[in-house]
């Protein structure tokens, strides 16, 4: 029986060669997953690919190592007996480290850092980026309206405003009795956390 492991060093220098991206493991009996390793009885059952596996194979692991921008959407309301409000932000991929720093953009501003836009949500690597594109009785100055709290990493323990996983995004109401709403996009570039 072959531990997949002592393989990923010889795999990753021929996929470098190559300029492979994907490994891929045939679905097969051959192959187990014991005390978290993989398993395999032959190296026949592993395959190199460019962008995708073929049928009948899984991926194993992503060995492009360029940073990926991932995107999404989020949105807030409260009523008339609330003061705040709350919105997900989930990666769908997780990440390597969290997130160095949040940089929340209010509605057709410009801003140095995050240089995209609600319609093409971007942002540097290690920067989460938060695109506001609509805004309804939230707290007229900006730097009160949202607050992300905090939240502990779980690759590292460390308490920062966000995870490797996401952040919960609050924000604030102007007037009270009144009800309010929020939307827009995020964008998070990294590379994304290894499956080994």
């Amino acid at each position: 029986m072959k531990n997949l492991a002592l393989l990923t060093l010889g795999l990753f220098l021929l996929a470098s060669n190559l300029q492979a991206e994907i490994i891929c493991l045939k679905n097969s009996k051959k192959a187990s997953v014991v005390n978290g390793k993989v398993n395999i009885k032959t190296p026949k059952l592993i395959t190199i690919e460019s962008s995708s596996c073929p049928t009948g194979y899984s991926s194993l692991t992503d060995l492009n190592k360029a940073p990926v921008t991932q995107t999404g959407v989020w949105n807030l309301s409260g009523g008339t007996a609330e003061n705040y409000a709350a919105a997900q932000i989930s990666f769908p991929v997780k990440l390597q480290t969290a997130p160095s720093s949040v940089v929340f953009v209010k509605k057709d501003t410009w801003n140095a850092t995050c240089t995209g836009s609600f319609s093409n949500p971007t942002a540097p690597e290690g920067v989460l980026c938060i695109y506001e594109t609509l805004a309804d009785n939230l707290d007229t100055q900006f730097e009160d309206r949202y607050f992300l709290y905090n939240a502990i990493d779980a690759g590292t323990g460390d308490i920062s405003t966000s995870s490797i996983y996401g952040g919960a995004l609050y924000g604030y109401n102007e007037t009270n009795g009144v009800n309010f709403y929020a939307w827009g996009t995020w964008a998070m570039t990294q590379t994304p956390a290894a499956v080994f």
